[in-house]
């Protein structure tokens, strides 16, 4: 077995492994609605190289297509449509002062093909510049921020070739010492 197969399937098995027996979206009641975040899946807040990517949006969902290519560093960002990484984005995918005393957890309902991988990472932004990165590896990820965080970015590694899906991005937001959400 190569070791890059290796590493699809350990991170395939790995996803499984420690994925949440529940998803906290579901267990919100309607009254608190307003604790959940729900970004929108349209064509025009994706970003990416026009080739190899191409990209649809149906019925609320982001259907994509990367074609065989020999590039290494290949990325499909959401929201903010400039390039560049190593500076704050303009908008930001959340804006971290208006969440200061929440406990934030990020869900993106992906899909791939087996030769493909679409990897999210969140960049953190500090004094105007990037200062680091967070890999998405699970649904209801806990996103952990650190103090003077200003912005942040979502984007996706693409490695390989296939097709893919992204049918929601969410934020469920808590308050800080809320052990739960009351009904």
């Amino acid at each position: 077995m190569s070791l890059k197969k290796f590493k699809i399937d350990f991170e395939k098995e790995y996803e499984k492994e420690i994925s949440p027996n529940q998803n906290f979206f579901l267990n919100i009641k309607k009254k608190n609605i307003e604790n959940i975040i729900e970004y929108p899946i349209k064509s025009q807040l994706f970003s990416y190289d026009n080739l190899p990517i191409l990209i649809k949006v149906e019925d609320e969902t982001l259907f994509g297509q990367v074609k065989k290519n020999n590039i290494k560093q290949l990325y499909l960002s959401y929201l903010d449509l400039e390039r560049g990484f190593f500076n704050t984005p303009e908008k930001g995918f959340l804006k971290i002062k208006e969440h200061s005393n929440s406990i934030l957890y990020l869900d993106i309902e992906k899909a791939t093909t087996s030769d493909l991988e679409l990897i999210p990472y969140i960049i953190h932004y500090k004094d105007g510049k990037k200062s680091r990165l967070t890999r998405v590896t699970t649904r209801n990820q806990l996103l952990e921020l650190e103090e003077n965080e200003e912005k942040l970015r979502l984007t996706f590694k693409i490695k390989g070739s296939g097709s893919f899906s992204i049918k929601n991005i969410k934020i469920i937001k808590m308050k800080l010492g809320d052990s739960k959400y009351e009904s």
